[in-house]
């Protein structure tokens, strides 16, 4: 476990320079792939270890998506960072979490309209903005539109769907791009609604499986690497709405 955990990390580390110089990504594009379970492990560590100096180690790691996803505007990278992070920290963490969630209402609810001169942030607006600017909201091939072309799709064969590796070449028919870019939308082009079912059951089941788990470990590392999974699995589920 502690292997393949220290081999995640390091393969993540080169996409550290994605925060400093957005323009590399045809560098280290392939390094964010492994950059996305490196911030769940290291956030899980990084809530327990007491060294100053490597909790902060960790927790650049775990942010770093943020960092340049937000500056590249890529929602994926930042949302599976959020929800894989508050999913860690609610099963760290579980009274202060209850606790803090109204506090944190409180407060964005008396500071986002003195910073900004509305209940939403500018700098949501702003990402919303990006995500227009690049095309992936609005228009043709927009994000929403793609997923309204996909469920039209869908709603002809609804129960079965169009068969398993057509969601190509029926997005391309009948839509401007070869993938509605949702990861449930594909599957309910391809395998219809009991397609989408049984994946439903197999999340259900596999969420079960890892909570027990967290439950039952008794080695350090072996919880680490459950805590972080439910983080990763979480994450994946969340971004499944904004990719493949």
């Amino acid at each position: 476990i502690n292997t393949i955990r220290n081999v995640i990390v390091a393969l993540a580390v080169p996409s550290l320079v994605l925060m400093v110089a957005p323009g590399a990504w045809d560098y280290v594009a392939w390094s964010t792939s492994f950059a996305l379970p490196a911030s769940s492990l290291c956030f899980v560590e990084c809530l327990e270890t007491r060294s100053m100096p490597r909790k902060a180690w960790l927790l650049v790691m775990t942010v770093a998506p943020v960092v340049y996803g937000l500056e590249l505007g890529k929602a994926f990278y930042y949302g599976y960072v959020l929800v894989s992070s508050s999913i860690i920290a609610y099963l760290c963490a579980r009274r202060a979490m209850v606790a803090l969630i109204p506090v944190a209402l409180a407060v964005y609810v008396v500071a986002v309209p003195l910073a900004s001169s509305s209940l939403t942030p500018d700098v949501l607006l702003n990402l919303v903005r990006q995500e227009e600017q690049q095309q992936s909201i609005g228009g043709m091939g927009g994000r929403d539109q793609l997923i309204r072309d996909g469920l039209s799709i869908w709603s002809r064969s609804p129960v079965l769907g169009v068969g398993p590796g057509n969601n190509y070449p029926y997005m391309l028919r009948y839509s401007t791009l070869g993938t509605a870019h949702n990861q449930y939308v594909n599957i309910l082009i391809e395998l219809g609604a009991i397609g989408l079912l049984c994946f439903a059951v197999f999340g259900y089941q596999a969420i079960r499986v890892g909570l027990e788990l967290s439950r039952r470990a008794r080695v350090r590392s072996h919880r680490r690497l459950v805590l972080a999974w439910l983080g990763m699995f979480g994450g994946f589920l969340a971004g499944g709405f904004f990719g493949d």
